[in-house]
Formats: C-alpha cells, structure tokens, sequence
C-alpha cells in the first residue's frame, strides 16, 4: 500500500513552447523607438513629453498595419470583367465577396463572419478618407452592371480622388445600412455618392455615366479632367 504522498506521477513532457505575444514585440519596439528618438534629438526629452511620443509612434505602427490590410482595386475582383481592356490605372477600391474574381457564386458562399470583415474594412476607409466617391451595387442589379464601367471610368479621370465599389450583398447590411452608426440609408441600386469624412454629402441622382458622376460628385476635379475614352481598337495598329 502506498500513500497518496508515496505515489509519483509521470507527467507527459510538453513541447509546447509559449509565443511571444504580439504585445510585448509592440512594446520592445516602442521601447527602441523612444531610445532611438531621444539620443537623436538636438533637445533633452522630458518624462512629461514621453506618452505623447508612445502614442504618435503606436499612431504610426498601427497606420502600417491598416494599410496592409486595405480593400483590393477592382481589377482584383468581379468587377474586373467588365474593365478588362482598360488601363489598370486609378482604379476604385473594391469590396466584394471572397474570391469573387474567379468563383461567380462568392457572393452566395460569402459567410456572416465575412460579411462583417468587409464591413468594418469599408467603414474604415470611409470614415478615414477625406472625399469618397461610392458606388453600391448588387450582383443581380443590371443596372448595377452597366454602371460599372462608367464609375470605374470616372476614378480614371479624377486621380486625385479615392473611388470605392461596395457589393451590398457582400456585407454586413445592420452594420453599414441601419440604426445610427449606418453609413449610408440605400433607397436603390446603384446608389451613387460623395462622402466626406464619413459621411454621406451628395446624392448622385442622373444617368451614370462617367462625365456626369465626375461633374456632380467631383467638380474640383472636372475642370482639370483628362480626356477619358472608350479605347479605340485602331490605336492598336499605329503602336
């Protein structure tokens, strides 16, 4: 008979070695930041000055981050089809389903988890984007379809100015089109508009096409306006 004090257990050894956390890397590097900082700096930082320059650096780390996690261009996407001959210039950012270039059911196989991904990306180009122009639309809006082109034209013609194509199908609707901290409240497809800051500032209203989305959305823009064609299949034989 043994005691429970006399037994031994033989414990399986783990191999299992703890990850650094992604907090302690952030914090090594601020930590290396703000020594770097301080002994290139012609004056003396104080201890007050400090957390101002914690918080500017983690600012520019987390900047970095976000910007690698930005909405594709459309040529990465569905719409891609309908601008294949175009130049793959100043394009709009696009979000859209999961794989929507080469799978044509995406948008169906799109899940709630997705959706709210893609929303809280389009919300952050929204609300840190000075002037947007935006084009919501759904795949089985052939109206929708039709536009494509156009508004795509339109972000060639104003390089200065950010583009967005939003696949409403592809999203989280409560989260981007209802309650208070909506976007926007979609009435019709393809709801055309500018936002400034987050919000909605103009409806586009007429017929879409690139000229008039860009001399009603994007008048500072219109004036300076290249001349933007449909491509003219002799150019190909003088070149």
């Amino acid at each position: 008979m043994h005691s429970a004090c006399d037994i031994v257990y033989d414990l399986p050894t783990s191999n299992y070695e703890p990850k650094k956390s992604i907090c302690s890397i952030v914090i090594c590097v601020l930590i290396f930041l703000i020594i770097y900082n301080t002994m290139s700096q012609p004056y003396v930082v104080y201890q007050k000055d400090i957390p101002s320059m914690v918080s500017s650096m983690a600012a520019s780390l987390l900047g970095s981050v976000s910007k690698n996690e930005e909405l594709p261009t459309v040529d990465k996407t569905s719409v891609s089809s309908k601008i294949e001959d175009l130049e793959k210039k100043d394009l709009p950012l696009s979000a859209d389903a999961t794989n929507s270039k080469e799978d044509s059911d995406a948008t169906a196989k799109q899940t709630e988890d997705d959706k709210k991904s893609l929303s809280e990306k389009v919300k952050n180009v929204v609300k840190n984007t000075k002037t947007l122009v935006v084009m919501f639309w759904a795949p089985w809006c052939p109206h929708c379809h039709s536009a494509m082109r156009q508004f795509v034209l339109a972000s060639q013609m104003c390089p200065k100015t950010k583009f967005l194509m939003v696949n409403a199908e592809a999203v989280d609707k409560d989260q981007l089109f209802k309650g208070e901290k909506s976007i926007v409240n979609l009435t019709h497809f393809p709801f055309i508009c500018r936002m400034e800051h987050g919000k909605m500032v103009k409806l586009h209203q007429s017929e879409p096409t690139s000229s008039s989305i860009v001399e009603n959305l994007v008048p500072e823009e219109s004036s300076e306006e290249k001349e933007t064609s449909e491509p003219n299949p002799l150019d190909s034989l003088f070149h």
